[in-house]
């Protein structure tokens, strides 16, 4: 990685504190619900950890992936943007599906609490 790559990802870094912060409060609770309502927290403890390796670890990875493949491959700006647009929705569709999978389990459960208790 040559140098500026590094003061990159540093200001991507930090320009994402707000959204660290949140993501990190959000494993908390998780960690504090996990007694009250375990499938949801580790879905949503999952999710949360494929986002923070997306939003810090993966940006460090495709720019090592692309200096791999050869110059004359990657010189189209439209391929290099459609490869790196696709490594980031992997990740971020999964994390969304682990989201709604466990907002809608938990629904399911309360529910079916709810009509036994009745």
């Amino acid at each position: 990685m040559p140098g500026g790559d590094i003061g990159i990802h540093i200001a991507r870094a930090l320009g994402s504190i707000p959204w660290t912060i949140v993501a990190v409060a959000g494993v908390i609770l998780c960690m504090i619900n996990f007694s009250r309502a375990p499938r949801a927290s580790v879905l949503v403890g999952i999710a949360l950890a494929i986002q923070l390796f997306s939003r810090f670890v993966l940006p460090i990875v495709a720019n090592f992936l692309f200096t791999l493949v050869p110059a004359q491959q990657m010189d189209d700006i439209h391929l290099r943007i459609l490869v790196n647009s696709v490594l980031f929705s992997i990740p971020a569709a999964v994390a969304l599906a682990l989201l709604l999978w466990a907002v809608f389990s938990q629904a399911k459960e309360l529910e079916r609490l709810q009509t036994s208790a009745d």
